[in-house]
């Protein structure tokens, strides 16, 4: 899958998509794998909701996280910002974590999410933090060590553990930020 020709969509594939046959649904997201581009993202989480299919979702699952293409990164952010589903919300911080593309551009969203949403989307988002491979700025990161702070005084029980999760992480990478410097 990749980013040429952006905003076009073949509309033989975009069917198989909302097939109700699971074997033509597979077979478009294998086309998509082969010749697919990133128009056919929210088509796929589309898809990724509508079907109870394990094995569908997975498919789906492994496409999006195989792409290696760094454009489309703030295409998984825009589209995680839009959702109000769960299920998505999941799939899209799986794509982050499990990508090895680079999202900490976005640390801010990803701290939004550990202290805005529920506690699967929460813990997830902490991964995403956690496996940050370059440097944040080191004024966001003392931004959202108080707003941890301050978010966690009026912490529901069960994502404190969370909250004091990620106030770890962002001193251990302040830290790493303070001996860049030097």
């Amino acid at each position: 899958m990749e980013n040429k020709n952006r905003n076009t969509t073949n509309q033989t594939i975009v069917e198989k998509l909302y097939s109700n046959d699971e074997l033509e649904v597979l077979s478009a997201i294998d086309e998509l794998r082969e010749k697919g581009n990133f128009a056919y993202i929210p088509l796929l989480l589309g898809c990724y909701e509508r079907k109870d299919s394990t094995l569908i979702r997975r498919k789906i699952t492994e496409l999006l996280t195989d792409v290696k293409n760094p454009e489309i990164v703030p295409i998984i952010i825009e589209e995680l910002k839009k959702t109000t589903s769960k299920e998505i919300r999941s799939l899209l911080l799986t794509v982050c974590w499990s990508s090895g593309l680079n999202y900490e551009r976005y640390f801010n969203d990803f701290v939004d999410i550990v202290l805005n949403a529920d506690y699967l989307s929460a813990f997830e988002a902490l991964t995403v933090i956690d496996n940050f491979t370059r440097p944040v700025p080191k004024e966001d990161i003392r931004r959202n060590i108080d707003r941890i702070v301050d978010a966690s005084i009026k912490a529901e029980e069960e994502k404190k553990p969370i909250y004091s999760e990620l106030f770890s992480i962002l001193h251990r990478m302040e830290k790493e930020a303070a001996e860049g410097e030097n």
